[in-house]
């Protein structure tokens, strides 16, 4: 278990590694203390695809975020995305070994254990078992049972499953980047513990964490995660898109993305202003209108968009999302892409950022940083909960994040 007195979430992404160090302050928030971040390399679509050089990305973060902290950090919290993930229903129930007795912490932990005994193919294993449910006696259904009375206990649950070989693949990055690993974690599941708010996770929301390399698509209702599906597309590939259509280099495409990007035509402020376009090679430059490079990014975009809404269709629960959508990741950095995702989606939308955080706050005012800030709470809320025991959800950790400062 973690013995240094930091929290350190070690977001590893398809065009950025991050890496956020925080304390706890009185009130029980995370207090930032150091970021690092710096491009990646050696990963594609959220999968380490080369380790030497995944790890020199990954040391460096941390690194640097050690150097503004003014510490050494042991080891990290690390996130996990990509196409190999996996969500499946699960279920599991255990007898009481007496009746009239109190349901304890240990009989949950009983059932969770039950949930998760289930068949995984040989390349797959478990990242988390998350509650929906629990049933008492086949007939109540509640949220905690702990101190209730009965004979029989039921859950239902979500399984989130992921490659074993990525799984192992982050573990050995971070151990050769000189830091333990102690803890992978679901990237929508640590985003959402930064940007979203308790009422909307009980009131239903989508979270569309639009990140390098994939955007991640989760739906949260009744205060847990009852969906996710990654689409592998994501800010890299409108940066390809643009280095495509104005023939210029993908490292000249993504500063224009950054300095003029809009989300869609009618966001530009000024539809006369001329853009200087990189040649490649030696190339000549050239001028073009900003429309141009807007109806780039607006094709890409609105494609993103249209799969999350395929997404959500997909998933049966657009009747349960009360609270609308929320976006993060770096491409939430687009103006106006929330108007155009409010549109796309028929929900009502806003971007997210990292809450409730003390110290350096605006380092990490960012949606690209919301995956490590959620990192750090769930290494806050998860410092002394075994691995082995999955019965404790990271949605279980929001709530109770929430409860200490509200």
């Amino acid at each position: 278990m973690p013995k240094d007195r930091y929290f350190t979430g070690l977001d590893i992404g398809t065009t950025k590694v991050a890496c956020v160090i925080a304390n706890r302050t009185e009130e029980g928030k995370p207090n930032v203390i150091g970021v690092g971040v710096v491009p990646s390399d050696g990963i594609n679509r959220g999968v380490i695809q080369n380790i030497e050089k995944a790890t020199l990305c990954v040391q460096e973060a941390i690194e640097r975020a050690e150097k503004m902290a003014g510490v050494k950090v042991e080891g990290v919290f690390a996130g996990i995305s990509g196409e190999h993930i996996n969500i499946v229903p699960s279920a599991g129930m255990v007898a009481l070994p007496k009746a009239n007795r109190d349901i304890t912490r240990e009989d949950v932990e009983r059932v969770m254990k039950q949930a998760e005994t289930m068949r995984l193919p040989a390349d797959e294993e478990i990242l988390h078992v998350i509650p929906r449910k629990f049933i008492v006696d086949g007939k109540v259904e509640v949220e905690d049972p702990v101190g209730m009375i009965g004979t029989k206990l039921e859950v239902k649950a979500n399984i989130i499953t992921g490659a074993t070989a990525a799984i192992q693949n982050v573990r050995k990055v971070v151990e050769r980047a000189g830091y333990k690993l102690y803890d992978i974690v679901l990237q929508p599941l640590a985003s959402a513990a930064s940007v979203l708010q308790e009422d909307e996770l009980i009131h239903g929301v989508v979270l569309v964490d639009i990140g390098g390399g994939t955007t991640d698509v989760a739906i949260f209702t009744e205060g847990s995660i009852a969906y996710a599906s990654i689409i592998p597309w994501g800010g890299d590939s409108i940066t390809n898109d643009i280095a495509l259509g104005l023939k210029t280099s993908r490292r000249d495409a993504e500063k224009l993305k950054i300095e003029y990007g809009v989300a869609a035509r009618n966001f530009i402020k000024d539809d006369s202003v001329k853009i200087r376009v990189p040649g490649i090679g030696g190339r000549k430059d050239k001028e073009i209108p900003i429309e141009t490079l807007i109806m780039i990014i607006e094709a890409r975009v609105d494609e993103i968009l249209g799969f999350v809404n395929e997404k959500i269709e997909k998933s049966g629960l657009r009747d349960f999302i009360g609270a609308g959508a929320v976006i993060t990741g770096g491409t939430a950095n687009l103006p106006g892409i929330a108007d155009l995702a409010e549109a796309r989606l028929d929900l009502h939308t806003k971007v997210g950022v990292p809450r409730e955080v003390a110290g350096l706050k605006d380092a990490v005012d960012n949606p690209a940083l919301a995956t490590a800030v959620g990192l750090v709470l769930h290494a806050m809320e998860g410092r002394e909960v075994k691995r082995e025991i999955r019965g404790t959800s990271i949605l279980e950790k929001i709530k109770k994040w929430f409860e200490e400062i509200f």
